[in-house]
């Protein structure tokens, strides 16, 4: 069965990616105002201070008149966003949205692309003399979004996670995020670990879709302790002996060492301490091979599901290419890990 998505997938245009932007920020406002404000904030990092709801005071004292018993109030602030698949802005296109702002308290325009606009670049398309009303401009990238969302979020608040993690694969699918080489993905690893290891692959039931993380990990007490480079994500059953139905969900070849190793881990875990039956409706996620780490969390409750990590985070992030996985491996033992990133 197709998992059913948040997000509509079925367009290749700017608009659409507009729009579900735009949905995602109405679900998040639904959820709270004071969680909407936080990600705001944390989007625009300092470049200006959004306030968002009422704000209520008991005697508060206004610009002209008498003191009230109480005083109801709301900041204005108005945000303009424009989107790009790229980094294509125009000019004529920017001044002109200048003209959407009066005489607000706050004044932004988001520009959200697919990677930042540098402050340079930004000044060039606006100069300063073309900024009469002081507006602020803010370039993010669409994977600032999701950061900004993840990092306002725990792991607890799984509904939310999951919908940040439909619009990561909706974003990804419009080819607007350049994040998947350096993101690993560590899932739950509980009674199946040891087969998980040994053939270097990670079972899940189809329900739960798919990633295109470069990374996969193994998590358990409250730490990953292996992680590995992906290198196919397969749709696979047993019949008869045989595997049948074999679909790979990056549209490459399956191997004839991917396939054994699938036949492999499907014997093992009907044995193993789980006696899990995987022989149908499940796919297989397979590494080059796992490597042992011990990466922990260091702050209370274990992760639902799964956990993502953008690997610059602690490896740094002026990388452009990740060090081999051994060394990732290497440099992660040891490191701990927050609920938020």
């Amino acid at each position: 069965m197709s998992k059913v998505h948040y997000f509509p997938r079925y367009h290749q245009r700017e608009n659409v990616l507009t729009n579900n932007t735009l949905l995602l920020f109405n679900l998040i406002y639904k959820e709270g105002p004071e969680l909407f404000e936080t990600v705001l904030n944390t989007l625009i990092e300092g470049n200006a201070e959004l306030s968002v709801g009422i704000q209520v005071e008991q005697q508060g004292r206004i610009k002209h008149g008498t003191v009230p018993d109480a005083n109801i109030s709301q900041q204005s602030f108005r945000l303009v966003i424009e989107t790009k698949r790229g980094t294509d802005f125009h000019s004529d296109q920017l001044k002109g949205h200048l003209q959407a702002f009066g005489d607000e308290a706050v004044k932004v325009l988001l520009l959200l692309s697919n990677e930042r606009v540098s402050d340079a670049t930004l000044g060039i398309l606006v100069p300063a003399d073309s900024n009469p009303r002081g507006v602020r401009i803010v370039s993010r990238s669409f994977e600032d979004v999701i950061g900004a969302i993840l990092a306002s979020t725990s792991d607890r608040d799984i509904e939310l996670r999951d919908l940040v993690d439909d619009y990561r694969q909706f974003c990804d699918s419009m080819d607007v995020l350049p994040w998947s080489k350096y993101w690993l993905r560590a899932n739950t690893a509980g009674l199946s670990r040891k087969e998980n290891l040994k053939y270097g692959v990670y079972y899940e039931s189809l329900d739960k879709g798919i990633f295109d993380h470069h990374y996969f990990g193994l998590y358990g007490d409250k730490e990953v302790f292996a992680i590995g480079k992906m290198v196919n994500s397969v749709k696979a059953e047993l019949e008869d002996g045989k595997l049948v139905n074999v679909e790979s969900d990056k549209n490459i070849e399956v191997t004839q060492d991917q396939l054994d190793r699938i036949k492999a881990i499907i014997g093992a875990a009907k044995v193993g301490a789980g006696g899990y039956d995987v022989s149908k409706g499940c796919r297989f996620f397979i590494v080059e091979k796992f490597y042992e780490t011990h990466f922990k969390k260091s702050t209370p409750f274990p992760i639902r599901k799964w956990r993502d990590f953008d690997l610059r985070d602690y490896l740094g992030k002026k990388l452009n290419e990740l060090p081999p996985v051994d060394e990732i491996a290497t440099k992660l033992n040891g490191m701990t890990w927050e609920k938020t990133l």
